[in-house]
Parts: structure tokens; C-alpha cells; sequence
């Protein structure tokens, strides 16, 4: 059923599809102006921009989002063979992102020493995510050998000390400290690589409710941090992408969808700063 329009609300809905027209990767506004044709009953409008609202999520890199918006769809039309091909190109892109992340341990055999390798834990201050981003930056060229093996051995050394976790430590700032690293080139790298979505975390408005989410023993260990909810998904960045096990502890502990940003350190370490409120220059190692 359509409810009849008067002059404002006829006004309202010509401006908000003025908006959508103007930038049509506004989610925001496409988002606004769904909502506001459900309410007004304009249903197959609404399909429509339900249908282009998860195709920007998509774009964007924001896949559980995208899936949510194809799956309301489908209840409401389950043969809609457009929405089911969306739906599954979705999930393919899901799927090579993990795949990417489960191939990347493979990638960077021999690149380290074995004894670099070997062994490597918490217990003894080697962390199999350190060792492995470290690789990436040697095979990528993005820093020398000798110097990404220095810094990986002091933050092994930093990571045995009391509370050794609660230091946040970035194996790429602390290279970028060493040498004349591009840090924007390896975001793009690592982005490349991943396929990950990039989020701005310092332009982000942090959630600080959902930061908490995730015990800070993982969160400040592995420099990620949970920035927002939307329904029963919860946002969350990581500055090391190859930190394959962390990231599934951290779903285990929030119990919920996780998406996953990449995010550059210094922005999650100022964000765990505030959030955890840890010592003020707290960095990187001795």
C-alpha cells in the first residue's frame, strides 16, 4: 500500500534521490532514502535501492554489510536470480580473501631463518604473526632483510618482558623508525594482498562500547580494535593482516560476525591508547 504524499514529504523524498543521483556511492543517503520509501510503501523503489545500498557495500570492501542487504532481499523474493548471483559473487570475494590470508604462511617459507621460524609463541616472545608480517616485508622489498630481522628480534625481546603484551608494538613502524620505509606503500601492499577493506581509524568516530569488546590482552597484543556495531555485525580493524589467529580468537570472544578493516598502526595504537588508557609513549622496543 501507498500512503499519500503531502508537499514536504514529496519535497523530502526529491531531495534525498537528488543526493543518491549526485554520488550514487553515497550509502548514507541510499540507506535514508530506502528507508524512507519502505515507510511511505514505494516498495519496489525500495527494492531497488536495497539492491544498489549492498552493491555499494560491496565496492566498498564491506561484505558482511553487503551479504545482510542480499539476504533481506531474498526473504522477501527467494527466486530473484539477480540477487542470487550477487549473493554468491559476494561470497566467492569472502572466500579468495581467506583463502589469500590461509596461503599466505606458504608464501613466505625459506624467507626466514628456521630458527626464525621454529618455535615461534607467545610464551617465548616470538610471535608466529610478527614473523610472518616480517616476511611480507622482505619479499615485497619494501624493507631490507637485515634490518627486518633486527627489529624483529628486539620486539621477540620487548614481547618477553613482565606485561610484555600490554606494550603496543608495530613491526612496521618500528622498521619505518630503522629506514626510510613507505608506510602508505605497504598499506596498499598489504590491501593488494589481502583484499582487505581500508578503513581512515583516525577520522572514525570509535565506538568505545564495542572497543571493549575484545579483551585487551588480544586487542593490545595484536594491535586491533573494534570500532562500531551495526546490527549483529561487529566492525573491527587490525594492523597486521597476516594475524590469522588472533583475529579468530577475537571472533570466538565477541561471539558474532566480525568484518575486518585494515587500518594503519598508529591510528590503533592511539585508539588503544585512549580506549585502555596505556602509558604515554609506551612504543616500540629498547
Amino acid at each position: 500500500m501507498e500512503y499519500p504524499q503531502d508537499a514536504g514529504t514529496a519535497s523530502l523524498l526529491g531531495a534525498l534521490r537528488g543526493k543518491v543521483d549526485a554520488n550514487p556511492s553515497d550509502v548514507a543517503a541510499l540507506e535514508t532514502l530506502r528507508d524512507a520509501l519502505r515507510q511511505l510503501g514505494l516498495r519496489d523503489e525500495a527494492v531497488e535501492l536495497s539492491y544498489r545500498l549492498a552493491e555499494g557495500y560491496a565496492g566498498r570492501g564491506e561484505f558482511s554489510l553487503a551479504l545482510l542487504e542480499y539476504e533481506a532481499l531474498l526473504r522477501s523474493e527467494p527466486a530473484d536470480s539477480r540477487v542470487l548471483e550477487a549473493l554468491a559473487g559476494v561470497e566467492r570475494r569472502m572466500d579468495r580473501g581467506r583463502s589469500g590470508r590461509e596461503s599466505i604462511r606458504m608464501d613466505f617459507e625459506g624467507v626466514l631463518e628456521p630458527d626464525v621460524q621454529a618455535g615461534a609463541g607467545p610464551e617465548n616472545g616470538e610471535d608466529p604473526a610478527d614473523t610472518e608480517l616480517a616476511a611480507f616485508l622482505i619479499r615485497s622489498h619494501l624493507a631490507p632483510e637485515l634490518v627486518v630481522k633486527k627489529v624483529l628480534s628486539d620486539i621477540h625481546r620487548t614481547r618477553r618482558k613482565p606485561a610484555g603484551w600490554r606494550t603496543p608494538v608495530s613491526l612496521v613502524l618500528e622498521v619505518a623508525t630503522a629506514v626510510d620505509l613507505d608506510r602508505e606503500e605497504v598499506l596498499v601492499r598489504m590491501l593488494d594482498r589481502t583484499q582487505m577493506a581500508y578503513v581512515p581509524l583516525s577520522e572514525y568516530e570509535v565506538d568505545r562500547s564495542a572497543a571493549r569488546l575484545i579483551p585487551e590482552e588480544l586487542a593490545v597484543g595484536g594491535l586491533m580494535v573494534a570500532f562500531d556495531r551495526m546490527s549483529t555485525t561487529v566492525l573491527a580493524a587490525v594492523s597486521n593482516p597476516f594475524d590469522r589467529v588472533r583475529m579468530e580468537r577475537a571472533e570466538a570472544a565477541l561471539g558474532c560476525d566480525v568484518q575486518w578493516y585494515l587500518a594503519s598502526p598508529e591510528s590503533v595504537i592511539r585508539v588503544l591508547g585512549e580506549v585502555y588508557r596505556l602509558p604515554a609513549g609506551g612504543g616500540g622496543p629498547a
